[in-house]
């Protein structure tokens, strides 16, 4: 198993814009920050952006022009986006494959899974990564973002919970060459502490939760305060970076019911974190983006009913 170590020291800092420079200072996801723009605030808001939008959004947070090109690009050529050219404009949406996935983003960055755990496990067999390695890279990937976890080169599991359908979940259909069921635990050969330690790498994803944790706790102490104003801009950037690096590890994490986890797990004290600091941060975020972000047809329409609804209710 590979463990994952960081060592992140609580730190203070001189201002908010301080905490966004020290955070940007090693900047090198610049794709990756895109998709969560796209989930966070394009897909809401009407689903299409130009050009000019991700590049002004990415200026927030220190990326070039440059690198927005070359990476909105690069993520057109991997399927996650579509592009439409109108003159000389540039706009872009997510394709449907990204769209598809955007959905199993949504449900697991900004809810809390309180489905109860029925007690079974639901099983899946793959006879993909004997066949076409890349596909089968792909296939655990959108596996992993429902919760599922490896346990030999072509088995998943994970916790059954009421409500879970793997066919409807799964990303672009299950392929005819897999199998699913569900089993009960006494069914599996590793007994249950071993089956979640072999599918899983929790030690890494709890120290990639404290890592946010450590990030994030004087951010907040600080947007609690009363005469803490905060610009829309400074409001967007800092959504931007926490919900980015909340949504990296919240994929990571399979979500197992607590009687699976271990003792003082931070993921709870993360979700809490991001869904306050979220709330803090939506009305002068929102207000930016409405003010300054375009699509198709002008600025972007305001956002969709599902936004309201994220982290059990926003304040706007």
């Amino acid at each position: 198993m590979c463990v994952y170590i960081e060592i992140v020291m609580t730190r203070t800092f001189p201002s908010i814009s301080g905490w966004i420079e020290d955070r940007t200072s090693n900047w090198n996801k610049t794709g990756s920050f895109i998709l969560s723009s796209f989930c966070d605030f394009v897909a809401p808001h009407g689903g299409v952006i130009s050009l000019g939008g991700l590049i002004d959004s990415g200026a927030l947070v220190g990326i070039t022009e440059q690198n927005i090109r070359s990476s909105v690009n690069r993520l057109v050529g991997d399927g996650w986006l579509s592009k439409q050219a109108i003159g000389r404009r540039s706009y872009f949406r997510l394709s449907d494959a990204g769209a598809r996935r955007y959905d199993l983003v949504r449900r697991r960055l900004y809810h809390d899974d309180e489905a109860t755990w029925t007690g079974r496990w639901q099983i899946i067999i793959s006879c993909h990564s004997f066949e076409a390695p890349e596909t089968s890279a792909n296939l655990f990937r959108d596996f992993q973002w429902i919760g599922f976890g490896k346990v030999a080169e072509n088995v998943y599991v994970r916790p059954e919970r009421s409500g879970n359908d793997v066919k409807g979940e799964a990303v672009l259909g299950l392929p005819s060459t897999m199998v699913s069921f569900v089993g009960s635990s006494d069914a599996l050969a590793a007994p249950m502490e071993s089956l979640v330690a072999q599918a899983w790498d929790l030690e890494m994803i709890s120290a990639r939760y404290r890592t946010f944790v450590d990030r994030t706790e004087w951010l907040l102490k600080q947007l609690r305060r009363k005469t803490t104003k905060i610009s829309g801009a400074l409001a967007l950037a800092v959504r931007s970076l926490v919900i980015h690096d909340f949504r990296r590890v919240r994929l990571a994490d399979p979500l197992l019911p607590g009687m699976l986890l271990p003792k003082d797990w931070p993921g709870d004290r993360a979700y809490a974190i991001m869904k306050e600091l979220y709330g803090l941060l939506s009305l002068p975020s929102e207000q930016y983006i409405m003010e300054t972000m375009t699509g198709l047809r002008g600025k972007l329409p305001p956002a969709d009913n599902s936004f309201g609804l994220r982290f059990g209710g926003l304040p706007i």
